[in-house]
């Protein structure tokens, strides 16, 4: 069972981190999804850029479907976006028709 308290103990912690040497951070399509109106979804990515630009990482934002979202990703600080708003998924890359 999770607890509040816990965080940053045993499996969420974020000393984890320093094992490991990641060059991307890509956030979950949950929190980037109407972000315009989730002051909690916008927080959480916030802080999500906040350790990505501590530990030198690259930012990716999945699932962006609007452009509002879009705009506040970017201001936000995120590197890449992807989602529908940018390019549907194809079998032909546009480079190769």
């Amino acid at each position: 069972m999770f607890r509040p308290n816990d965080f940053s103990a045993g499996q969420t912690s974020l000393a984890q981190l320093l094992g490991f040497y990641f060059d991307i951070i890509k956030m979950d399509g949950r929190f980037t999804k109407d972000l315009t109106q989730s002051a909690d979804n916008q927080a959480s990515i916030y802080a999500v850029i906040g350790i990505a630009r501590s530990f030198e990482m690259f930012c990716v934002a999945q699932n962006v479907e609007t452009a509002s979202d879009a705009e506040v990703l970017t201001t936000l600080g995120v590197d890449c976006l992807q989602g529908y708003h940018l390019g549907v998924p194809t079998l032909t890359s546009p480079w190769q028709q």
